[in-house]
């Protein structure tokens, strides 16, 4: 049903045209003013409809998009261990602090986020932070209510990254024109590499858990540079997830 609501969206020109092309000669073989006049109201009444039921496909369809995303971010809470304690939500031994992006740059070689959670909530500099589906920054800085947040799509943004198939790490940069591709580099020239191999984080940053999707292979070059496709629209984000966890001072001192 939907393929043919479709495909007369597509031909809407087509069809209006055949509908006037029709009209067209029954005005031409009659030669009353007064139903010719008659006619062209008619007319204008069928085109009306036609834009009407147009304009209602199009917002049913744009509803739908709208009722996907709903649905999977929706999944992404209902996937979380419920356990909030002062805004903080607990999953694999690790606690999340919800937030709301409110400002999200991506066009320059330094881009950034605010979102409206900040130092009251439990928010540091240096925090890793994640949407549902992949990486997305650090905390810079935070005030009472709100947090700066380094996107992964900023020129100094750098973490560590593996294959996941082999383990094989390196490192993850934003390459710096598209925003949806980003560089592996430093990891071993042996490693065997193909086109579509899944990246995920390496879990030897402090900052990020072991796994997290970041892309896929999307080419190799001769100097066996690694150009992949994240796997987040980092311009479509509303909603992240800042990371605390309560070992990472003390494994920061350790490292001193």
């Amino acid at each position: 049903m939907l393929t043919i609501i479709k495909l007369l969206l597509n031909k809407q020109t087509t069809l209006i045209y055949l509908i006037l092309l029709f009209i067209s000669f029954l005005i031409h073989f009659q030669h009353d003013y007064n139903k010719r006049i008659l006619v062209l109201k008619e007319l204008n009444i069928v085109t009306n409809k036609i834009h009407l039921l147009k304009t209602e496909i199009k917002n049913y369809f744009y509803l739908k998009e709208i009722n996907e995303i709903l649905i999977d971010e929706n999944s992404k809470i209902k996937s979380i261990n419920k356990t909030k304690q002062n805004h903080e939500i607990k999953y694999n031994d690790i606690r999340y602090i919800p937030g709301k992006v409110i400002y999200n740059s991506t066009n320059h070689r330094k881009n950034y986020i605010l979102i409206n959670k900040g130092s009251i909530h439990g928010i540091k500099k240096g925090m890793g932070v994640v949407s549902n589906k992949s990486v997305v920054g650090i905390v810079l800085e935070t005030n009472t209510h709100y947090s700066k947040i380094m996107s992964i799509l900023n020129s100094d943004f750098k973490i560590s990254g593996k294959f996941k198939k082999n383990n094989y790490a390196g490192i993850i940069e934003w390459n710096g024109m598209d925003i949806n591709k980003g560089n592996f580099n430093d990891f071993p020239i042996h490693a065997k590499i193909n086109t579509g191999d899944t990246i995920v984080t390496s879990g030897y940053s402090l900052l990020f858990p072991e796994n997290i999707l970041l892309g896929k292979v999307h080419k190799i070059d001769e100097k066996n540079k690694i150009l992949f496709s994240f796997h987040e629209e980092y311009n479509k984000i509303k909603y992240v997830y800042v990371i605390k966890s309560n070992d990472i001072e003390e494994l920061q001192n350790m490292l001193k």
